[in-house]
Parts: structure tokens; C-alpha cells; sequence
């Protein structure tokens, strides 16, 4: 509760709608009052209120519907706690050891959910470690786990640099250049010719799987064949090694449409497969990818078989946050795609 005030600003909002409202439903799910937070004289419902709209049919920011949905959320926990009932039982669930922060407050409220205006973040203390229960099972099955990532590990092998500079006229003043030219120092991506990178550029789907498989170092393998990936064709193996440690999968059982023009849910999806062969925890929850992608008002135009790898890519920091929307089954560009993979190698630190 002291936390959650240190965060709200003079009109009790915590920053927000979103934040403010979720706060509500986390108060409400453990029978702590929510009116009983305040900064001075203003509580979180006060707070909550003030972040309302002018129409009063929604909450502000309306870029997108993020804040209106967290908000809702609020208001229906608030009307369950004054039912006597909770929105959410955390007692049937169970509690991980979470990484959270405390912040000491520099004076005055007005902090967002993000960080806080001015305030020193800490970490919280430690809880005491349980005693340590069956030692010997549990030394076998950590030995086990080991044993499991290091052959993982065998089989990852990121080129070396292979030239000491390595860059293309038209990338100049790109915003990608240093993604594109840190891998084309590896040979993981080349120019369209000698002097050009061609960034804007699209890619096809053969294309990326062969950077992929390139910058993995993954040694050729002899996974499915395809009725249209023929065996003189360029990428022939590459399509067959990515296949086999499942970083791609087909169109359709016996089509991989390796021409076709990779698109962004595409290339994510196929990114977060790459990652978790890595050894990289991909996994996320469905209401974690919603709550991720929610931010962008285009986000239920993601093919659902995408949106997990999507909101992996955004919270890794894989693709850029700052846009403001996935364009989800539009082609991404040659250097969009150097970045992602870039961005990949350096989250699992499989690069510095």
C-alpha cells in the first residue's frame, strides 16, 4: 500500500488509467479498501475518475484502448469488492518469488507506473531460502537440467567476426546501421551488391530462413522436403535445416512458399522459435500477450497463432516498442528483419 501511494500524484492516479485501474483490481483481489489509498486527500477511485475522457465513455490516453480496458477492469473490481466478493483469488494459485522494487519517494506524488518522478529504485529484500528438501533428488534433476542446456548450447555456434569493418553506402544515417553492419562483420547478412544493402527493401521467406540458420551456425540437417523448395534451388538446405530444428513450418503440409514476402507476425514467429532453440524462455501466458499488445490499436489484426511470438519480440525488446503499430501481416524490410535478429543475439548473449 505504501508503494502504491508513492506513485499517486496529487489527484490519487497513479499516473494513469491503466495503471491506476489495475491497481484497483490488485487491492480489491486481497480485501484491501482501494479508497483507503490515498496521496492527501485523493484515493485511487478519485485518481481513476480524473483519468476519464471528456465524453466520459472511456479513459485517456484514447491512442488506444489500453487505458479504457484497464480501467473498466477497476471500475468492476470496485463494484465487487462493495458486493463482498474479490475479481481474482490469489489464494488458489501459486506465488513465485518476485523480482519487484521498492521505491523511496523524493518528496510529492505524481510518478507513473513506469518509474516514478524522481524516486531511487531498490531492490526489495530477499526472502529467507526454504530449507532444502530430498537434497539428492534435487542435485540429480538440476544435474539433468544442465546436462540438457549444455547439449542445446553444442549445437548453437554464432559466427566469429570475419571483417574488421564491413558497411554499405546506403546505410549511412540508417537508424539500423549498426544492427546490419554488426552482422554483416559476421557474414550473417550481405549487400544486394557490392556497395548496397538495399535496407527498404522486402525479404522472402527463403531469405530469412537462410539468415536464421547462418547466424545460428547451425550445421546442416536433413529435415522435411517441401513440393516447391527443389533440391537445385539456392536455399535448398538452408530450408531443410531450419525445418528440422522447427524454426520454420510450411504454408500447408507440403508447401513452404519460399518466395513469398516475409511478413512481421511471420518473421517474430519465427524469431521466438530461433530464441528458444537458444535456450531463451519464450513462453507467455495468453493474457500476457494481450496485455503486451494491447498498447497498439491494431494488435486483434495479429493472427492468433502469432500474437504470443509478437509480444515475446516487444518485451524483449526484439521489435521496436515505439512504433505505434505491429502492422502485423505487412512485409517487414531487409533491415527491420538485421535488427530483430541482431536484437535476438544480443538478448540471449549470444553476441556483445
Amino acid at each position: 500500500i505504501a508503494l502504491i501511494s508513492a506513485y499517486q500524484g496529487e489527484s490519487g492516479s497513479m499516473g494513469g488509467a491503466a495503471s491506476t485501474g489495475l491497481a484497483i483490481f490488485g487491492l480489491s483481489s486481497v480485501k484491501v479498501n482501494p479508497y483507503d489509498v490515498k496521496s492527501g486527500e485523493s484515493n485511487l477511485i478519485d485518481g481513476l475518475l480524473s483519468d476519464a475522457n471528456e465524453n466520459k465513455d472511456g479513459f485517456i490516453p484514447d491512442t488506444n484502448s489500453f487505458s479504457t480496458e484497464q480501467g473498466f477492469r477497476g471500475l468492476i473490481s470496485l463494484k465487487l469488492f462493495g458486493a463482498d466478493k474479490i475479481p481474482y483469488d490469489f489464494s488458489q494459485n501459486p506465488m513465485n518469488e518476485a523480482r519487484a522494487t521498492v521505491k523511496i519517494p523524493s518528496g510529492g506524488g505524481g510518478g507513473s507506473s513506469g518509474g516514478g518522478g524522481g524516486g531511487v529504485v531498490k531492490p526489495a529484500k530477499k526472502p529467507e531460502k526454504e530449507p532444502e528438501k530430498e537434497e539428492v533428488k534435487e542435485e540429480v534433476k538440476e544435474e539433468t537440467k544442465e546436462e540438457v542446456k549444455e547439449e542445446k548450447n553444442k549445437i548453437i555456434s554464432v559466427p566469429e567476426e570475419k571483417y574488421q569493418e564491413r558497411t554499405f553506402e546506403d546505410i549511412k544515417d540508417h537508424k539500423n546501421k549498426e544492427a546490419i553492419e554488426k552482422l554483416a562483420k559476421r557474414g550473417i547478412v550481405n549487400g544486394m551488391d557490392g556497395k548496397n544493402f538495399c535496407p527498404t527493401n522486402t525479404m522472402t521467406r527463403a531469405e530469412f530462413a537462410t539468415i536464421v540458420v547462418q547466424a545460428l551456425g547451425l550445421k546442416e540437417q536433413k529435415g522435411k522436403t517441401f513440393e516447391d523448395v527443389k533440391e537445385n534451388d539456392w536455399f535448398y538446405k538452408y530450408i531443410e535445416t531450419a525445418e528440422f530444428y522447427g524454426i520454420i513450418k510450411g504454408v500447408s503440409e507440403t508447401s513452404f512458399n519460399p518466395n513469398g514476402q516475409i511478413t512481421r507476425q511471420e518473421a517474430a514467429t519465427m524469431i521466438v522459435r530461433a530464441a528458444a532453440l537458444c535456450d531463451m524462455e519464450t513462453t507467455v501466458s495468453e493474457d500476457f500477450a494481450r496485455d503486451i499488445l494491447a498498447q497498439f490499436p491494431d494488435y486483434t489484426q495479429s493472427s492468433d497463432w502469432a500474437k504470443a511470438s509478437l509480444a515475446f519480440c516487444y518485451n524483449a525488446k526484439i521489435l521496436e516498442t515505439s512504433v505505434e503499430k505491429i502492422n502485423p501481416t505487412e512485409n517487414i524490410t531487409r533491415a527491420e528483419v538485421a535488427q530483430m535478429l541482431y536484437n535476438m543475439l544480443t538478448f540471449g548473449k549470444l553476441v556483445q
